[in-house]
C-alpha cells in the first residue's frame, strides 16, 4: 500500500497523502468456487453462480483463452456479489473467470457452461406411430437416447411443460410414458438439457375415455323373413381392436346350435361383419352375441353384452310343375303358385294369370302335385286338398265343378298325390292307392274305363310311390320294389313288352324299383342300386339312350348313381348322388337348361353340383338345391318360371326367397 508526497524544488517533502495506492499482483483463485458445476443452459439464460464475495470483483463467462473482457455475444459479465450470470447468446463452451479490482484475471474455471440452442430433432422416432389409449395407460415409445433428456406429452402448442391432467412426463431413456388422464389428442415433444423444445411429433397418442356402443346391426332386432345367405354386420361407434372381436366375443347361434363363420373388418375398423361358413338354418331363431370382450382401439370395453335375434327365412322344400303352372312349398308349410290361371288351378281364388309367385292359403302344406290344369296336395295333418279343372272329376270331390280354391277330398291318412292330365291318383298311411278322374284308357287301374269324379280303392295295400303324368298312364312302386304300370300304352310306356292298354296294374320286370316317375308317353325309373331305366315314345330324345327309338320295355341309361327322375312333355331331368342335375331330350324353348335350344338324345350336366329335387311341365322346369333356392328356366310365357318376366330362360335363373 503507498502514500503519496510532493518534493517542492527545494526539496521540502510534503506529509503522506491521506489517499493509499495500493499495488496487487494477486490473481483471484476463487473462479471453481464461484462456479461449482458445469451447466448446459440456452444462450442468454440466467446460470446459477456462488458470489466472489467481493463487490469489487467482477465475473465473466467467455472461452477458454480469453484474456481481453468486453461484453459480446460470447462473453458476459456479472457483479462481484452476484448469484448468477447470464450465458452468452452464441453456442459454445464457456469457463468463468473472477477480475479483481486490481484487474487481475483468475484462470479459467474447472466447470463448462455449454451454451445449446439447438432443439431436439428425434421426436418423430420417440414417438413413431400414433396410438389410442384410454387415460393413464403406459404408451410405448422408443428412448430419447440421453439421459439428460425429457420426453413430454402434451397439446400440440404447448410451450411451458408443467405435468398436470393434460402433460406427463418421462425421462430421456424411458421407453414408454404414461398418457395424459384428459381425453384429448397429444403430441410428443423432446426437451434436451438445456431446455431447448423439439418440435410436436407427427404421430398423436389419442387419450380416449369413453365406451363403445353398437350404433347399427344386420338383420335388425327381430327381422323376419331373412335371407339364410345373409351376413351379420355390426357397426359400432368408433374404432375397434379387431383382435378383440374374435368368434368367442362375436357369436351366432341357432338355439343351442354354435354357427360358425369368419369375421372381417372394415377399414376403419368400426364395422365387423360375420359370413356364415354354410346358410344359416331355414325358418329358424337366430341369436347374435357381442360380449364386453369386444375393445376399441384405446382398450374401453363394451359396458355390456349385446344380444339380438332375428328370424330366418322358409326355404323352398318341393316344387311341380303343371303344363304351363308351377306350385311349390316351402319349410313353413306355406304353398306358392304362379303361372297360368285359365282354370283356377294355382288355387288362390280367382283364374288370373301370376308371373311372380302368390301365396295359397295354409301354412301346414306338405307335398303338392300338378298336371294339365288341375293341382291337388297334402297337408302335414294328412288331408287332402284339389282345385283347378275338373271336367272329368279330376278333383276328386264328387262334383266336376271347377275349383278355383282348394278343397277337401274325403279322408285324412293320406300320404302321397300324383296327377296325370286327367287323372289323380293317391297313397294313404296304411298302403291302399286311390284313384279318381278321366279313365278313358284305364289309367285309374280299377279293371273298368269308368270316369270317377271321387276316389276309387285300387287293389293292393302296399303302394309306396305312384306316379301319373302324362295324359292316360300311371305307373307305381310297391314296398317289395315291384313296378306295376296301367292305362294308355301306345307308344310302350307301360313297359311290358307290348302296346296295349291295361285297365288294371300289371307288373314291369325286376324288384328293386325305387322311384318312378312318366310323362309325354314315356317312363323313367330308377332301381336301388343307382341305375337309370326308360321305355316309352322317344321321338324327341326324352329317354336318353342316345337315340330316338321307340322301347316297349325297360332300357338301362348311362350311370349308376341315379337319386331322383322327373318327366316333362318331352323332356327328362335326373339328380345323381353328386348333387349334378342332367337333362335330355325336347329343347325348343331352353327347357333342358343347357343354355341352349339344341336337342338332346343323351344326358347333359346342367350347371351347379347341388340339385335335390326337380320338376318339369310342358316346355319350362323347376328345381330345387340342398340350400333350398329355386331356380327355373325354359319357357315362361305366362309367368310360369316365377321370376316376375314372360321372358324365356336357357339356363337356370334364381327366383327370390
Amino acid at each position: 500500500t503507498y502514500k503519496l508526497f510532493i518534493i517542492d524544488a527545494s526539496g521540502n517533502l510534503s506529509a503522506a497523502s491521506t489517499a493509499d495506492v495500493t499495488v496487487d499482483n494477486t490473481a483471484p483463485t476463487n473462479q471453481n468456487t464461484v462456479l461449482a458445476a458445469s451447466t448446459i443452459v440456452k444462450g442468454s439464460v440466467a446460470v446459477t453462480i456462488v458470489s466472489s464475495g467481493d463487490a469489487a470483483n467482477s465475473v465473466w463467462l467467455a472461452p477458454a483463452g480469453t484474456t481481453s473482457f468486453v461484453e459480446s455475444a460470447t462473453i458476459t459479465k456479472a457483479g462481484g456479489t452476484a448469484t448468477s450470470i447470464n450465458a452468452p447468446a452464441t453456442e459454445g463452451t464457456y469457463k468463468l473467470f473472477a477480475i479483481d479490482a486490481a484487474g487481475n484475471i483468475s484462470s479459467a474455471s474447472t466447470a463448462d457452461v455449454n451454451v445449446d440452442n439447438t432443439a431436439p430433432t428425434n421426436q418423430n422416432i420417440v414417438l413413431a406411430a400414433s396410438a389410442s389409449v384410454k387415460g393413464g395407460v403406459a404408451v410405448t415409445i422408443v428412448s430419447s437416447g440421453d439421459a439428460a433428456n425429457s420426453v413430454w406429452l402434451a397439446p400440440a402448442g404447448t410451450t411451458s411443460f408443467v405435468e398436470s391432467a393434460t402433460i406427463t412426463k418421462a425421462g430421456g431413456t424411458a421407453t414408454s410414458i404414461n398418457a395424459p388422464a384428459t381425453e384429448g389428442t397429444y403430441k410428443l415433444f423432446v426437451i434436451d438439457a438445456a431446455g431447448n423444445i423439439s418440435a410436436a411429433s407427427t404421430a398423436d397418442v389419442t387419450v380416449d375415455n369413453t365406451v363403445p356402443t353398437i350404433v347399427s346391426v344386420i338383420p335388425a332386432e327381430n327381422a323376419v323373413h331373412v335371407a339364410t345367405n345373409t351376413l351379420i354386420t355390426v357397426t359400432f361407434s368408433e374404432a375397434m381392436t379387431t383382435s378383440t372381436i374374435t368368434d368367442l366375443a362375436f357369436t351366432v347361434a341357432s338355439g343351442a346350435v354354435s354357427i360358425s363363420g369368419d369375421i372381417t373388418f372394415s377399414a376403419d375398423q368400426k364395422v365387423a361383419t360375420f359370413s356364415p361358413l354354410a346358410p344359416l338354418p331355414h325358418t329358424s331363431l337366430i341369436t347374435v352375441n357381442v360380449t364386453t370382450a369386444v375393445k376399441d382401439i384405446a382398450g374401453n370395453a363394451l359396458n355390456t353384452n349385446v344380444s339380438w335375434n332375428f328370424t330366418t327365412a322358409p326355404i323352398w322344400a318341393q316344387v311341380a310343375c303343371g303344363t304351363q303352372y308351377t306350385l311349390a312349398i316351402k319349410t313353413d308349410g306355406t304353398l306358392w303358385a304362379w303361372g297360368s290361371n285359365l282354370s283356377g288351378q294355382l288355387g288362390d281364388g280367382t283364374t288370373t294369370q301370376k308371373t311372380s309367385p302368390v301365396q295359397i292359403a295354409g301354412t301346414t302344406w306338405k307335398q303338392v302335385a300338378c298336371a294339365n290344369s288341375h293341382s291337388v296336395a297334402i297337408k302335414t295333418d294328412g288331408t287332402l286338398w284339389a282345385w283347378g279343372r275338373n271336367v272329368s272329376g279330376e278333383i276328386g270331390d264328387g262334383t266336376t265343378t271347377q275349383r278355383n280354391s282348394p278343397v277337401q277330398i274325403a279322408g285324412t291318412t293320406w300320404k302321397q298325390v300324383t296327377c296325370g292330365d286327367f287323372h289323380t291318383l293317391a297313397i294313404k298311411t296304411d298302403g291302399t292307392l286311390w284313384a279318381w278322374g278321366n279313365n278313358d284308357h284305364g289309367q285309374l287301374g280299377d279293371g273298368t274305363t269308368t270316369q270317377r269324379t271321387s276316389p276309387v280303392q285300387i287293389a293292393g295295400t302296399t303302394w309306396k310311390q305312384v306316379a301319373g303324368g302324362g295324359y292316360s298312364t300311371t305307373l307305381a312302386v310297391k314296398t317289395d320294389g315291384t313296378l306295376w304300370a296301367w292305362g294308355w300304352n301306345n307308344s310302350g310306356e307301360l313297359g311290358d313288352g307290348t302296346t296295349t292298354q291295361r285297365t288294371s296294374p300289371v307288373q314291369i320286370a325286376g324288384t328293386t324299383w325305387q322311384q318312378v316317375a312318366c310323362g309325354g308317353s314315356r317312363t323313367l325309373a330308377i332301381k336301388s342300386d343307382g341305375t337309370l331305366w326308360a321305355w316309352g315314345g322317344n321321338s324327341q330324345g326324352q329317354l336318353g339312350d342316345g337315340t330316338t327309338t321307340q322301347r316297349t320295355s325297360p332300357v338301362q341309361i348311362a350311370g349308376t348313381t341315379w337319386q331322383h327322375v322327373a318327366c316333362g312333355r318331352y323332356d327328362t331331368f335326373a339328380v345323381k348322388t353328386d348333387g349334378t342335375l342332367w337333362a335330355w331330350g325336347w329343347n325348343l324353348y331352353g327347357e333342358v337348361g343347357d343354355g341352349t335350344t339344341t336337342q338332346r338324345n343323351s344326358p347333359v350336366q346342367i350347371a351347379g353340383t347341388t340339385w335335390k329335387q326337380t320338376a318339369a311341365g310342358a316346355n319350362h322346369t323347376l328345381a330345387v338345391k340342398t340350400d333350398g333356392t329355386l331356380w327355373g328356366w325354359g319357357n315362361n310365357q305366362y309367368g310360369n318360371l316365377g321370376d316376375g318376366t314372360t321372358t324365356t330362360k336357357t339356363s337356370p335363373v334364381q327366383l327370390g326367397q
